[in-house]
């Protein structure tokens, strides 16, 4: 970003223009005189800015005047007329001054008045008041001054007629959230990007300098941005925060000391508060995210689990509903059976929720692997409403359901054209090299899930070949599709015998085959009542010279190509396939 834009953002950030506007409209007035009182440093710029929204009224011109040098024996009227380019030696009276012709419709900006000389430019302003009073004219010039430090208030009113105006909680927090963005970009949507971004807002306050200091870190860095600010902070060690050296400011109706002093005065109690009040703001919502995603994914087994008596100091809490239930309940309760990855991103959130309840800023190293589970894992989960932003174009998913050597992958190259089919087998032998492999079978899911979400976004039909015989498995693959599009479960299964006969590598997994078909029988119930999903119907292929079981039921009626078909009630309906 250029300088010139980096001053343009500022400028016409919402706090920073109102006050412009406010600054023009107020040295308009009758009085035509305005005193602005500034932090030393002075916001930077702000004479610049000034001058440019002064300029946007056509009919005025602002004059520029730095009396920094001092008046040197001059009076102010000729200073005032020197720098609008005026020959001064007919200029001695301020009634000449204010019915000057070649002075109508100016603004003089001054700026850089010394203590020393304060005296002579409060009679000067006085007069001119009352000069501007006494024959009131519409093109009479206006005065607009940034009163020195250290004039007592009395003094000024009696001077400038009005309290001065005060750079004084102009910067809210949307101005920095908007001048962050605007030097850094939007933050990222995940925990990191979103922490981060807090933390560079609540550190920076309404600290110009500081937010471009903040942003500029690299993620990592502005969560805990407190160990590379000493440098910076000796610069102000000597100073006890005020509002007149720019060490104090009200941003959002509260006093906010710069971070900068409080680096310098050691004050770590204080810089640990901010620390919580930024993560708090990302993290809290992040964890309460998370955990109605794992009560949305594990609704049944939750469910199965309650009602849940607790003791809380003497008294008892019953829950009935999953969606009260705390991340200690989740891993006592869904622990023993969770996937690694997402008993670890729950014990992240546990311990994030357990430590910032109680006024503690969290272990970085916590938020930043949180932040890493939750892109990985986030598509698992019925977040939201899945598919919102899909054309709804008439595709559908079809879930093949069977055990190991059930003849699934046989049915669907039959049934189904191959840029159809996603399997499980091809990902897993594409990522290990082979289908025999065991461990963590995470990596092939995510993979797969990838590929039918990005398929039915396009409006294509997906059918997914994998087992599908443990509930979880089958509802997180059903709810991949938003709950307006049809989800077919096709239910395959074949007597032990045959599948015995054809089983290939399966033989070297001694029981894979029996422990398929034990859970599968078990889950019987549940497939054919469509798991209680209202967009789920079931199909179960009765499939010429094969004999076909389902459930431990001998199905193979004859060469017939009827299909049995279940709603979510699980009532047959009778109709044929259509497959």
């Amino acid at each position: 970003m250029s300088a010139a834009l980096g001053q343009d953002a500022w400028w016409d950030l919402p706090g920073p223009a109102r006050f412009l506007d406010r600054a023009a409209a107020m040295a308009d007035s009758q009085l035509g005189v305005l005193g602005i009182a500034m932090p030393v440093p002075m916001p930077r710029d702000w004479l610049r800015a000034m001058t440019r929204r002064i300029s946007a009224q056509a009919s005025v011109s602002p004059v520029l005047v730095d009396a920094s040098a001092g008046l040197r024996g001059r009076s102010p009227v000729r200073m005032l007329a020197a720098a609008a380019g005026l020959e001064t030696s007919g200029l001695r009276l301020v009634a000449g001054f204010v019915d000057e012709p070649a002075l109508a419709e100016t603004v003089f900006l001054v700026h850089g008045v010394p203590q020393t000389d304060w005296r002579q430019w409060s009679l000067f302003l006085r007069s001119f008041r009352a000069e501007r009073q006494r024959q009131p004219r519409l093109s009479s010039p206006s005065v607009i001054l940034a009163v020195p430090r250290a004039i007592p208030p009395d003094d000024l009113h009696a001077t400038l007629g009005a309290r001065p105006l005060r750079w004084m909680g102009v910067v809210s927090r949307l101005d920095t959230c908007l001048y962050a963005q605007r030097l850094g970009g939007q933050p990222g949507d995940d925990l990191l990007a979103r922490t981060a971004a807090e933390t560079t807002v609540e550190f920076a306050g309404w600290d110009r300098d500081m937010i471009g200091a903040l942003a500029s870190l690299t993620l990592e860095q502005q969560l805990d941005p407190v160990p590379l600010l000493a440098d910076f902070a000796a610069s102000v060690s000597r100073e006890t925060p005020c509002w007149e050296n720019a060490l104090v400011d009200l941003w959002d109706g509260a006093p906010h000391i710069s971070t900068l002093a409080l680096v310098a005065a050691g004050n770590d109690t204080a810089l640990r508060a901010r620390l919580w009040s930024a993560r708090v703001r990302a993290v809290f919502p992040f964890i309460d995210t998370v955990r109605l995603a794992f009560v949305a994914k594990y609704d049944a087994r939750l469910r199965a689990e309650l009602p849940l008596t607790k003791s809380f100091n003497g008294r008892s809490v019953t829950y009935a509903d999953p969606v009260r239930l705390e991340f200690y309940d989740l891993k006592t309760i869904l622990g023993p059976s969770l996937p690694r990855s997402e008993m670890a991103l729950i014990d992240h959130c546990y311990r994030l929720r357990t430590s910032m309840a109680h006024a503690d800023p969290g272990d970085t190293r916590r938020i930043v692997e949180a932040s890493a589970l939750w892109e990985r894992l986030e598509s698992d989960f019925p977040v939201g409403s899945a598919g919102w932003d899909w054309p709804r174009c008439g595709q559908r998913l079809v879930l093949l359901v069977g055990p190991s050597g059930a003849g699934k992958s046989t049915y669907a190259g039959a049934h189904y054209d191959a840029g159809e089919i996603v399997s499980s087998d091809a990902i897993r032998e594409d990522i290990f090299g082979s289908l025999e492999a065991e461990g963590d079978q995470g990596p092939v899911f995510e993979r797969l899930r990838e590929e039918v979400r990005s398929r039915l976004s396009s409006g294509r039909r997906v059918v997914v070949d994998a087992t599908h015989i443990k509930a979880g498995d089958r509802v997180a693959s059903a709810r991949l599709a938003p709950a307006d599009i049809p989800v077919e479960y096709v239910v395959i299964d074949r007597l032990m015998t045959d599948k015995a006969a054809t089983a290939g590598w399966r033989t070297r997994r001694p029981g894979l085959l029996e422990s398929h078909a034990t859970t599968f029988a078990a889950n019987i119930d549940a497939i054919l009542a469509c798991d209680g999903l209202p967009n789920v119907h079931v199909t179960v292929p009765r499939l010429a010279g094969q004999n076909t079981v389902v459930g431990g039921f001998d199905r193979s009626e004859g060469p017939a190509h009827h299909d049995e078909t279940y709603s979510s009630e699980g009532l047959w309906d009778g109709s044929l396939a259509s497959v």
